[in-house]
């Protein structure tokens, strides 16, 4: 393959290869209009609002786009979001179309989720620090990552929702998988991708971070940046994979701090005063 692009992003902002994101399939709420094509008219509106301007200011900065994001509930069913109750499920196939508008053609458009039950399992020590939390999506049970798609339920989800828009010829160009390894290592990449491969798709690792304690000690560490390199193999290994994304610049802004109360604050390429970490030069190893 030609090369791979890493990228780092804080919460809802534009990275510089990958715009996260168009339309998110969010849980707020709002007046519910009368009329479908009114909401259609909205989401156009944002989507060109929020794409236009990058592009319009940063011409070319910006290669990829989530354009619709977690869209899928853990059952395997669509989730409620203001979008799915105003023009119906296929506001997914709308917001792809209208970020094609916005983006041009040569803008590559992903859906993005993460994938409950197939990461590998958090340990009991971690675990235990989100008992005042609503159950974690990343830490599951019994979960091996070891599985193939069609073994877990929201992947057999994901992967019907995207062979329906390839068929209906929404313009989608791959599947963005996250990568919050809570369980401490990567899940089987070639297994959870196969499918996308046969679609003709690319995929990316977004979202990569791996949460440590506090005080974590060296060899904590050390395997965090085990993990990274093994995740950035396993995306260079494949034609189909060409990006990784890692889910924050230092551990001064990892979202886990704030998730966990301070009980996990490690989880990036950089300290908290961007000094490279084990990690970094892990990840710097494996792009050799």
């Amino acid at each position: 393959m030609s090369g791979l692009a890493l990228a780092a992003t804080t919460h809802d902002q534009a990275r510089a290869t990958s715009g996260h994101r168009s339309a998110a399939a969010t849980a707020h709420t709002a007046a519910q209009p009368s009329l479908r094509r009114l909401a259609q008219r909205l989401l156009r509106e944002h989507i060109h609002r929020v794409v236009g301007h990058f592009r319009r200011r940063y011409p070319g900065l910006v290669r990829d786009w989530d354009v619709v994001n977690e869209a899928v509930d853990n059952d395997g069913t669509l989730r409620r979001t203001i979008w799915q109750r105003w023009i119906g499920n296929d506001y997914i196939d709308w917001a792809f179309r209208f970020t094609r508008e916005a983006a041009g053609p040569r803008a590559r458009l992903f859906y993005n989720d993460y994938l409950e039950g197939a990461m590998p399992a958090a340990s009991e020590a971690i675990g235990g620090e989100f008992d005042n939390y609503d159950p974690h999506p990343y830490a599951y049970p019994g979960a091996t990552g070891r599985q193939a798609c069609s073994e877990v339920v929201k992947c057999r989800a994901i992967m019907r929702l995207v062979e329906r828009l390839r068929r209906c010829g929404v313009p989608i160009d791959g599947v963005g998988f996250q990568g919050h390894l809570l369980g401490g290592n990567p899940p089987d990449y070639v297994g959870l991708t196969r499918w996308v491969r046969k679609l003709g798709l690319r995929w990316a690792i977004t979202e990569l971070d791996l949460p440590l304690p506090a005080g974590a000690s060296a060899n904590d560490r050390e395997r965090q940046g085990a993990a990274f390199a093994q995740a950035v193999k396993a995306c260079r290994r494949d034609p189909a994979c060409d990006t990784v994304v890692f889910w924050g610049l230092s551990d001064r802004y990892t979202w886990w701090r704030d998730l966990t109360r301070g009980a996990l604050v490690d989880a990036t390429l950089f300290d908290p005063l961007l000094h490279p970490k084990p990690a970094y030069w892990a990840v710097a190893r494996a792009l050799r």
